[in-house]
């Protein structure tokens, strides 16, 4: 695939995205991993970059790994990102790998994900290390930037996401300034957000209790096609953002009730 200027992009994830979330590690792996088994888990572009502040990153780290939830190693980990500014992880998405999973039967293709995480700190010098899926998947930073790729594509394909895309004119004019140097190869940046909600419900018809909003997760299904529909093939079934706001509760009417003497 041929690679062009747009499609050199920085990809960045609002607040609320990360806010928004009500599920474990788990939950996202089990969208990709029907993502993969559909044969739909590719991005748009062969190689692009994410990018994040600190916080943000560690919020992510939280969800994946369970030690990061233990206070004193969270705060360990935070003390030595003291001086990071930013990650900035490239990927770069070669062939197709088949797969196995144990909690599914037989194989499916996959995505083999290289690339590198860079650490910028705030006087713009990079720490970098390269990191390979198959290899490294069981390092605690290796494993969250593989589970970031996942959930960045989960994103991606969800029905209602909202993308936000700018150009700096300064860095297609090559004038980078030293501050944004460890991306001068991106041009693009596209911020990822909620779109419009057009699904909502209470947390409970009886209880009236609302939910922020949240994803509702995507499936794989078999669909039925061919002469008289002995064909069969897997098919995803997009993730979707709904809520349950106070603004928007049903309205339920309360009525007095009597007993005839």
């Amino acid at each position: 695939m041929k690679e062009d200027v747009k499609d050199l992009q920085v990809f960045r994830l609002s607040e609320e995205l990360i806010n928004s979330f009500m599920f474990d590690n788990e939950y996202i792996e089990n969208i990709f991993f029907d993502m993969c088994e559909a044969g739909v888990a590719f991005p748009p572009y062969p190689r692009f970059a994410l990018e994040f502040n600190v916080d943000t990153f560690m919020c992510l780290l939280n969800l994946v790994c369970s030690d990061a939830h233990n206070e004193h190693a969270r705060k360990k980990v935070k003390e030595s990102l003291s001086d990071v500014r930013k990650w900035f992880i490239e990927y770069d998405i070669n062939e197709q790998v088949l797969c196995g999973h144990a909690r599914r039967d037989g194989n499916f293709y996959s995505p083999l994900v290289r690339g590198s995480i860079s650490q910028v700190l705030y006087n713009n010098q990079i720490r970098k290390s390269s990191f390979d899926q198959e290899k490294d998947c069981e390092s605690t930073i290796i494993s969250t930037v593989w589970w970031i790729f996942a959930f960045f594509i989960v994103l991606l394909s969800t029905k209602n996401i909202k993308k936000d895309t700018k150009i700096h004119d300064c860095m297609t004019r090559k004038r980078v300034p030293d501050s944004k140097k460890y991306r001068k190869d991106y041009p693009y940046t596209t911020t990822l957000s909620i779109g419009k909600i057009t699904e909502n419900y209470d947390g409970s018809e009886f209880t009236g209790v609302s939910r922020r909003p949240h994803l509702r997760r995507g499936h794989v299904r078999t669909q039925h096609y061919g002469p008289k529909n002995e064909l069969t093939k897997k098919i995803f079934v997009q993730s979707v953002f709904v809520n349950g706001s106070e603004d928007m509760k049903s309205n339920r009417v309360a009525y007095n009730v009597s007993i005839a003497a």
